[in-house]
């Protein structure tokens, strides 16, 4: 008989067993994995592969062919951040993207071919989101994407189950009833606009008078300003959008603007745009420092939901989406408490 193996660190989770596989109990039986003196670390794989199935008590499937899953999302992401670099994806959105393969690789072993995923790998999936049903909607969402991008580019299928599926509409409903409300007071925006520099002044006026979120201001260029009006298409969807300007909004647009023509609205002291390729938004983080001081503790966002909730109580929905930049106003969610965007 052949000598045993030795492990190949003293964390290695098998046991060299004398017949000559790399061995671990669960659920009380013994089970081997790899082949008869085989490599120790193509044994850890099959374990990593066999582990779920064995401790819920299943028969493992056997493995099929082709590319693995690990492959198949690096395939994904090579694909999204194309998308990124030609403009039709946002940085944060991707990093979104990034996280979520991440996540996915940590519940179903990244060696597995993806011709081998079952029904059970999405319901063990699915289960492993934690977080708002918010939070685990976005979840299933970016999961779909990167899935149904395989099954397209791999010309398959995957059987989803019936649980891999988002929060019902009656838990989101429920769960956005029960949160605070997301608006500003007009003694909030006015003390905020007070203390403002004269940038961040302009970027609440039009958060609260155009709907404009974090992206819109640091994107908004001097030519989409026009006459007392803006022409700026929402960066997000591309949908064009035109709102008439309060005379204070016009005014402190022209403040920042001075006697430049051409360029961004909204620029650094170093002459940069207030925007970036990385997930963090520097406008969010100037107005966080700004809310701080007057101990208010809405986000920069809250502007646009609270434009978007004063806009649903004047029943134009058709006004709204136009100034906000929906791409269908069936995408607006409207509660007493509070207001979701979803597209």
């Amino acid at each position: 008989m052949h000598k045993p193996h030795r492990k190949p660190s003293p964390d290695f989770p098998l046991t060299a067993h004398p017949q000559g596989y790399f061995s671990k109990r669960i659920q009380g039986k013994t089970h081997y994995f790899g082949e008869r003196w085989g490599d120790p670390y193509e044994a850890l794989k099959d374990y990593e592969f066999k582990r779920p199935y064995l401790e819920a008590g299943e028969e493992p499937p056997r493995l099929g062919t082709g590319i693995t899953l690990e492959e198949a999302l690096d395939r994904f992401l090579d694909e999204k951040e194309r998308s990124v670099s030609s403009g039709g994806l946002g940085q944060r959105s991707w990093d979104d993207y990034k996280a979520q393969c991440k996540a996915i690789l940590v519940v179903i072993s990244r060696h597995r071919p993806i011709t081998s995923l079952l029904a059970s790998d999405f319901a063990r999936l699915r289960e492993s989101f934690r977080g708002k049903p918010t939070t685990v909607s976005n979840q299933v969402v970016r999961s779909r994407v990167a899935f149904h991008w395989i099954e397209r580019t791999q010309n398959m299928k995957f059987n989803f189950g019936e649980g891999f599926k988002k929060p019902s509409t009656k838990v989101m409903r429920q769960h956005r009833n029960s949160q605070p409300k997301k608006l500003f007071t007009p003694s909030e925006l006015n003390s905020l606009i007070e203390a403002a520099s004269p940038q961040v002044k302009a970027m609440i006026l039009l958060g609260v008078n155009c709907g404009f979120g974090n992206t819109d201001c640091g994107t908004l260029t001097i030519d989409r300003i026009e006459n007392g009006w803006h022409n700026h298409p929402r960066p997000k969807t591309g949908v064009e959008r035109r709102a008439r300007l309060w005379p204070e909004t016009e005014a402190a647009l022209l403040a920042v603007i001075g006697d430049r023509e051409t360029g961004c609205v909204f620029i650094t002291r170093y002459g940069k745009p207030w925007i970036t390729r990385s997930s963090g938004s520097p406008i969010s983080a100037e107005f966080r420092k700004l809310a701080d001081k007057l101990n208010c503790k809405r986000t920069f966002y809250d502007l646009r939901r609270t434009f978007q909730t004063i806009g649903d109580n004047s029943k134009d929905p058709v006004a709204v989406k136009a100034i906000m930049g929906h791409v269908d106003p069936s995408m607006t969610v409207f509660t007493a408490n509070s207001c979701q965007t979803i597209d």
